[in-house]
């Protein structure tokens, strides 16, 4: 009996030793494997995104050949993707290396570095999901990570096309003066430097077409002041229906006449502006416009102003009249220029004094600014 419980004990410790042989050889295996695992995943994530870096370079270069972007401006989005791209690999890196020593200190077995590899595969902004599986006596037996994105990150961002209309302010300043008798700047009544217009405004921009940007629509509504300075020390007097310019008994320091009109400028306006290789309808910034159309407009009121000295006295004198001037105003205009600024030019096509003997037909030239 006592040989038989010998023989019993010694089986059992072999047992025992041979079942711990083969427990501590399997757990440095896994050890083993997850870290050649790793170092493998670590050169793949790095392959990639430099290999994601190169596709980026690739396709800024072919926007600056096709004169979309500036050097400059190319330069500025190779810098972000290199800085992009070395964050991305810093960061996939650490996540897969955190994902490996958990595995490692917890004995969980990550088959082929599966869950792993997803979570590197699916970075996104969020928190860190760790979803266990535990056997029946409640031991860890497997474990799944993953990414959870807030409900705004999940949502991918999806190309949009650029809006067919848009809207600008716009105001402008330069020379105001009169065609007189359908001659021009021969014998003017009034003073070409100092008769003045100035324009400000809220512009619509339309898409003419659906798939090009060549053509444009231009509408909308602005407000015109403009000044008409005489000559020879002149004013202007009201005759019944005549409106005329008549000398004034002292000398003026200041004689100007101010039509403040509301216009509603109407233009087909040709761009520089190409579509860009995508499949929504997006374009370039036009650089080149040319516009050319005309104006309807009303106008609203009209104020001479006098101002002189007599006997040591300074005398200013404002006159509130219609003067006999058209309110239905309408013309031509027309711009050219570069970007925001533009050379502008208005011809009104209704005389300014309805029934002068001879008809003076306003115009303006000078520069316009988009904002």
């Amino acid at each position: 009996m006592k040989k038989m419980t010998l023989i019993f004990c010694v089986l059992s410790l072999f047992y025992i030793g041979n079942v711990q042989a083969q427990v501590t050889p399997t757990k440095d295996s896994m050890s083993l494997a997850i870290q050649e695992n790793l170092e493998k995943l670590l050169n793949q994530i790095e392959k990639e995104e430099v290999s994601a870096l190169k596709a980026k370079i690739k396709a800024i270069d072919a926007r600056y050949k096709a004169d979309e972007i500036t050097k400059s401006e190319s330069d500025q989005l190779k810098k972000k993707a290199s800085e992009l791209t070395a964050q991305n690999i810093q960061n996939r890196q650490e996540i897969a290396k955190l994902s490996a020593n958990y595995a490692k200190r917890n004995n969980v077995h990550l088959e082929n570095m599966d869950d792993l590899r997803s979570v590197t595969d699916s970075m996104k902004v969020g928190a860190l999901r760790i979803v266990s599986q535990k056997d029946s006596e409640g031991e860890l037996k497997t474990l799944k990570i993953s990414i959870s994105s807030s409900e705004d990150d999940d949502k991918e961002k999806k190309p949009t096309a650029q809006d067919r209309t848009f809207s600008k302010l716009v105001f402008a300043v330069g020379f105001n003066n009169t065609f007189n008798d359908g001659e021009f700047m021969e014998n003017p009544n009034y003073k070409f430097a100092a008769s003045r217009y100035f324009e400000f405004g809220w512009q619509w921009s339309t898409r003419v077409f659906k798939e090009t940007n060549f053509l444009r629509f231009r509408y909308g509504l602005a407000l015109q002041f403009n000044g008409l300075k005489p000559e020879d020390n002149q004013y202007f007097v009201e005759n019944g229906d005549q409106t005329e310019l008549q000398d004034f008994a002292i000398n003026l320091d200041k004689s100007k006449l101010r039509m403040d009109n509301l216009i509603m400028p109407l233009h087909l306006e040709l761009t520089s502006s190409k579509r860009k290789d995508t499949e929504l309808p997006n374009f370039t910034r036009p650089a080149f416009k040319l516009g050319l159309g005309g104006f309807v407009g009303l106008n609203l009121h009209n104020k001479q102003k006098l101002k002189y000295k007599e006997g040591g006295d300074h005398f200013k004198i404002k006159q509130r009249s219609d003067f006999n001037t058209n309110n239905f105003l309408y013309g031509l205009s027309g711009y050219i220029g570069w970007e925001g600024a533009q050379l502008y030019f208005q011809y009104n096509l209704n005389p300014v004094f309805k029934d002068n003997l001879v008809d003076e037909n306003n115009f303006q030239i000078g520069m316009r600014f988009e904002i």
